[in-house]
């Protein structure tokens, strides 16, 4: 874990190619997603650097913007990094204050009102095939109920504390990022959402590539390839109007971040050897 991977641009250029078409239509529709994922990357920066204000007032924006992301605050507290959960908690009572400051307390305590039945509404306007319960629907053949949520939310929360916790007995440093980037690559897994959500799973893509370039193993190389194919090509100009339509609703995208997933908590188990 010390050694830094080999051929950084090398890995930078992969890493752009699987998360491209996330990344066109995220740019096309304007959406923030990719400031946010920016925030979160300088935060854990900052974190490893032990900048706490920085790091937990960058979170505290980014938690603030899109309260789903809550799940990155797991592996900070399985690791007790209590004073970055700190500036974070200051950063959204700020957000929060803000418009009571500006508008008065009556209007800015209808407007934050109003922010969050938006967010509640975020999930009655939209339909996604990739999220968990879509894709255990498909499974079973009959929709399952919206409560299951709860039960994936859960269960997700475990997984990252578990590898947090489990990482963190070797290298504290490695447990957060290893954390933070499986949180990251769940969200859009759990919530209904846009696509080009899963362009947050670029830290956990970037992380699988950096153990690739590290070891050589043809079956983590086979198995991430896979895993690429099917979440980094949602695109009608790749596969066709029909095929891509197809695509969408058994939830490609999810499949392939539930694999991307798979090979980032497995690969350290996965035969290989140093390059």
């Amino acid at each position: 874990y010390q050694v830094h991977p080999p051929k950084i641009k090398r890995r930078a250029f992969l890493g752009f190619l699987c998360v491209a078409v996330h990344l066109v239509r995220e740019l096309h529709l304007g959406n923030v997603n990719v400031l946010l994922l920016w925030c979160v990357v300088v935060a854990l920066e900052a974190m490893l650097e032990e900048r706490d204000i920085t790091a937990g007032l960058l979170l505290g924006l980014t938690f603030f913007v899109k309260p789903y992301l809550l799940l990155c605050v797991v592996p900070m507290v399985v690791l007790r990094r209590t004073a970055v959960l700190g500036w974070a908690l200051v950063a959204v009572i700020i957000g929060l204050a803000l418009p009571m400051l500006i508008e008065g307390p009556a209007t800015g305590w209808s407007l934050n009102g109003s922010w969050v039945a938006a967010m509640r509404a975020h999930g009655d306007y939209l339909t996604s095939t990739n999220t968990l319960r879509s894709l255990l629907s498909t499974l079973v053949g009959r929709d399952l109920p919206a409560r299951w949520d709860l039960l994936f939310i859960a269960t997700a929360g475990v997984l990252v504390a578990a590898v947090t916790w489990l990482n963190g007995r070797k290298d504290r440093s490695q447990a957060l990022i290893l954390g933070l980037s499986v949180a990251l690559a769940c969200v859009p897994l759990l919530v209904v959402t846009d696509v080009q959500h899963f362009l947050l799973a670029l830290p956990l893509i970037l992380w699988v590539l950096a153990q690739l370039f590290r070891w050589r193993s043809p079956l983590r190389a086979v198995v991430f390839t896979l895993a690429m194919l099917a979440y980094g090509t949602d695109s009608t100009d790749l596969w066709g109007s029909d095929l891509a339509a197809r695509f969408e609703q058994v939830g490609l995208v999810g499949w392939g971040t539930l694999l991307l997933l798979l090979t980032a908590i497995l690969a350290p188990h996965l035969p290989s050897r140093a390059s």
